[in-house]
């Protein structure tokens, strides 16, 4: 319309109103004037001004055919769920009806998907004096988001969380629940290419308008966390507070949320948490638009063992939160007994049998990084990185050197966007090093330093340049006996002195034993060391498969007694240059581990050959060294040992040249030899 006959007609408008004494007539002209001069053409949307019609009839036929479908299939068990949706295609079908009486401009007839979410905030309302309009309902694809008392005092915000959404409807209710007065219905891609002007005057027909603004905001462009606007993003969850209208328990601590109060609801995957519970939600959201194929942050990932079940009271789906219907097919755990809807299946968390206090330790743990102070103000551009050693799962570790000494260290690097239960394994591995480097001992390998920055968390070891003893048996040199029985005095001495300090190691094996400049050995890698109290028992499943102790695999609880085992394991490999079981898989190798005797070298020395049949004992009740290490200490093949003086740095090494055998690990200093 062009100015001049846009202002003709608020003229004409307002001399005609003049002349009426209807006071309902004069409202409604009212209404059409105001509109006319403050209202933006392109922002004044109604159903009308952007669908088609024939839309909107396929939309009707589309809501009659869903309810013939679920009425064909009418089951007592969700008697309550047809109830709620006949009523809801009822009044869509009635209030879209009345919208076809109307004249239509639209020509919108496909509409594109959008992820991300809308920011809702209602800058006022002008409602038509006979209606009396109490609650706002919002619904996306069908399904409810919103129901807003319209009542309240002050600004009245909401969010709306979208996951390949198409269709937006906006209801407004009257004083009587379920009577409906008027709609919106409009496509979710119309708000995602915003100008300036973010306000939208939305008719829902019989001279109801509400004007909004709203903002979109891409899955890219949102904020980790926006709690002012309703808004947690969190592990590829899109959180969004959500008033709860009915009995819902939260995902993380499994009490019921508060009733008509604000809590969290995944937009993705539908998880319901408190306010306070949300950062305890440990596990990626598998519905996630962002990245879908990402589904575990954790190295908790224990799966849930469902079998098909029917519920026959008032239970929770332990996953969404939600009341299952009595009577209902139902997915129910054998291994931790709790309940799921059927359609929660392909979204669970692998969490079976982890318990509130499991998820406080882990969540805390998590805080770690943005919490440590490093030991000193390093950067990792103080270091120049020399070479990859090692890159396995968690363990990374690189060779650098410092700028100003040109020290050599080996730096461990965490990803920081994969830190959970890793950093658990970090904060308690630096308790165990900080504890490692008070003993001082020259068996321990010890943590020279520890910093930040925004991607990783590093923690620097000194560097043993001759490698491992893995890297020594594998290397093809021959071990003799007496330098097997050398390195065999060394490395249960350092076991020694952690058991003193009430530390179990929980993953010795020869790569985690190194060759110091010196030629002593020194035990490292104490990522899943654990400080355990005499009498104490452990239950965390850990370790290297293949030196793993059978209890540990008994789920029985377990001492300090695996690293004898582990121990045992170790000397086996350095006189065959092979484990003592192995498998075609981890399944078979567990049986193995658990019933197969292992087969030692008759032609090994008998008194070694003993010593590790019995730290290979399955029962550790019987295992060498359960009542003391000293029934190790004092065996036959140590015979004439003094361990003080092994403790002290001054017994017999092995005489290896690494330089003319071209033995060392790394292959920066094999060229830069000296």
């Amino acid at each position: 319309m062009q100015k001049e006959a846009k202002q003709k007609l608020i003229n004409d408008l307002k001399k005609k109103k003049t002349s009426i004494n209807n006071q309902s007539l004069t409202e409604k002209l009212d209404k059409i004037i105001f509109k006319l001069e403050n209202v933006d053409p392109s922002h004044y949307l109604s159903t009308e001004s952007i669908m088609t019609k024939t839309v909107i009839k396929e939309i009707i036929e589309s809501e009659e055919n869903i309810r013939k479908r679920f009425n064909e299939v009418h089951n007592e068990s969700f008697e309550g769920e047809l109830t709620k949706l006949n009523s809801y295609i009822r009044t869509k079908k009635y209030l879209l009806g009345n919208k076809l009486k109307n004249e239509f401009t639209g020509i919108r007839t496909s509409f594109e998907k959008v992820s991300g979410v809308l920011y809702f905030k209602i800058k006022a309302v002008d409602f038509n004096s006979f209606n009396e309009v109490k609650h706002l309902k919002v619904f996306v694809d069908r399904k409810e988001q919103h129901y807003i008392n319209l009542t309240e005092c002050g600004i009245i915000k909401f969010s709306v969380g979208l996951i390949d959404s198409i269709l937006i409807e906006i209801y407004l209710e009257g004083e009587k629940e379920g009577r409906n007065i008027g709609m919106v219905l409009l496509p979710v891609d119309m708000f995602t290419k915003q100008d300036r002007n973010n306000r939208y005057y939305l008719d829902f027909n019989y001279f109801n308008y509400v004007d909004f603004e709203i903002n979109y905001s891409s899955v890219k462009d949102l904020s980790r966390n926006d709690i002012d606007k309703g808004i947690y993003i969190k592990d590829l969850h899109l959180f969004q507070l959500k008033t709860m209208n009915s009995i819902i328990k939260c995902n993380v601590c499994h009490t019921s949320l508060p009733v008509f109060q604000n809590s969290f609801e995944c937009s993705y995957c539908n998880v319901h948490a408190h306010i306070d519970c949300v950062d305890k939600i440990l596990f990626s959201c598998k519905k996630s638009a962002t990245h879908p194929v990402r589904f575990n942050n954790t190295n908790y990932n224990i799966e849930h063992q469902l079998e098909e079940s029917r519920s026959y009271g008032f239970w929770s789906c332990y996953f969404c939160g939600v009341m299952i219907g009595i009577s209902s097919k139902i997915w129910k755990c054998k291994r931790c007994n709790n309940y799921f809807h059927m359609g929660c299946k392909e979204v669970l968390f692998n969490d079976c049998k982890i318990n509130y206090y499991m998820k406080i330790q882990m969540t805390e743990a998590r805080k770690l990084t943005d919490t440590i102070k490093p030991s000193k103000q390093y950067r990792i551009q103080d270091f120049t990185i020399l070479e990859n050693l090692v890159d396995e799962g968690i363990d990374k570790r690189i060779l650098v050197q410092c700028n100003d000494d040109d020290e050599l260290y080996a730096l461990k690097m965490f990803d920081k966007n994969k830190l959970d239960l890793t950093s658990f394994l970090i904060k308690t591995q630096l308790k165990v090093l900080e504890k490692i480097n008070s003993i001082r001992s020259h068996l321990l390998l010890n943590m020279k330093f520890y910093f930040g920055d925004l991607k990783n968390f590093y923690i620097g070891y000194e560097y043993c340049k001759k490698g491992t003893l893995y890297n020594l048996v594998k290397s093809g040199y021959q071990l003799n006996e007496e330098q097997i029985r050398n390195y065999a005095i060394e490395i249960i001495t350092a076991i020694r002195v952690i058991h003193k300090h009430k530390i179990i190691h929980r993953n010795i094996n020869l790569s985690h034993i190194q060759i110091a400049d010196s030629g002593h050995i020194k035990l490292t890698s104490f990522t899943l060391a654990k400080q355990l109290n005499v009498g104490s028992l452990s239950y965390t499943y850990c370790g290297t498969i293949n030196n793993i102790a059978p209890e540990v695999f008994l789920n029985g609880g377990y001492n300090n007694l695996v690293d004898f085992w582990s121990y045992g394991i170790a000397l086996y490999e350095m006189f065959h240059k092979v484990a003592p079981f192995s498998a075609s898989n981890s399944k078979k190798l567990v049986r193995k581990i658990l019933h197969q005797k292992p087969e030692i070298n008759k032609s090994i020395n008998s008194d070694a050959r003993d010593l590790i049949e019995r730290l290979l004992d399955k029962n550790p009740k019987t295992r060498i060294g359960n009542e003391n290490i000293s029934e190790i200490l004092n065996h036959s093949w140590f015979k004439g040992v003094n361990w003080d003086e092994v403790l002290a740095g001054n017994n017999e090494i092995n005489q290896i040249d690494f330089n003319s055998l071209n033995l060392y690990e790394s292959e920066y200093i094999k060229n830069n030899k000296e």
